[in-house]
């Protein structure tokens, strides 16, 4: 003659869900007055619910020809938590701009899905400065939702330098280095290169004008060092010349 139900525990569900009625149950009131209850709530009771449409939506309960309604909710699907797998290069150097390949996002919805390997791109990370030397905290945010992962900026230093060595390499004892015509080649930690850079006095050392034989000259340069190898030889006579005595005529027996 009449029901009552209990509702299924789920009461709310995210777009696209399907409707879960454990929990749900009848009491059934019947014409001699007894009362029978715990009756499960199965599928082929119940209609109106659909799982496209976002809102309230009115359940009703169908059991012996008697009706009863109860209410959920749908509710769009969102992102409720994120995390991430940092970009591989985590280092840079000043002037650099972020390199994000690598970087990835998990995405944790209310409906329980997952959706894994969400490329990290530029629209999504904030808090990168580079030009601001240290540790830098970058966050990312997805749908409303954020995480942050570390980053480090640090000097461009010289990583390494070459020479080409002076024009001259042989000198006479006694004779001051001639740089004429030698150059450094720089290697920076960001990978660029400056060449050409004049060899001066100040970055050299190791020369002694007075010993002879091979000497081998270091060049230094922002910390970093490199070699090349001059000659020195003794001083000798190579060629005369003459300027005659005044006198130049004589008489026999002079």
């Amino acid at each position: 003659t009449g029901i009552t139900v209990t509702p299924p525990t789920k009461q709310e569900y995210v777009v696209g869900q399907e409707m879960d009625l454990t929990g749900g149950k009848i009491t059934a009131t019947y014409n001699d007055g007894s009362v029978v209850e715990n009756i499960p709530m199965t599928e082929d009771m119940i209609t109106g619910y659909e799982k496209t449409s976002r809102g309230e939506q009115i359940i009703t309960v169908t059991y012996e020809g008697k009706t009863t309604t109860f209410i959920v909710e749908v509710i769009a699907k969102v992102v409720t938590e994120i995390t991430i797998t940092p970009p591989t290069k985590q280092e840079y150097v000043v002037g650099q701009e972020m390199d994000l390949t690598g970087g990835k996002i998990t995405a944790i919805y209310n409906d329980g899905d997952v959706d894994e390997n969400i490329l990290i791109t530029e629209n999504m990370v904030y808090g990168y400065n580079k030009d601001q030397l240290g540790v830098q905290t970058i966050t990312v945010v997805y749908e409303g939702k954020s995480a942050t992962f570390t980053v480090n900026v640090i000097a461009k230093v010289v990583t390494g330098i070459t020479v080409t060595p002076p024009t001259k390499l042989e000198y006479v004892e006694g004779q001051s280095l001639d740089l004429t015509g030698g150059k450094i080649t720089a290697t920076y930690n960001d990978g660029s290169v400056v060449e050409n850079i004049p060899m001066t006095l100040a970055m050299v050392s190791g020369y002694d004008k007075t010993q002879l034989g091979e000497q081998i000259i270091t060049v230094t340069y922002e910390g970093k060092t490199a070699t090349f190898t001059v000659n020195v030889i003794a001083k000798v006579v190579t060629g005369i010349t003459v300027t005659p005595p005044t006198k130049q005529e004589y008489v026999v027996g002079q």
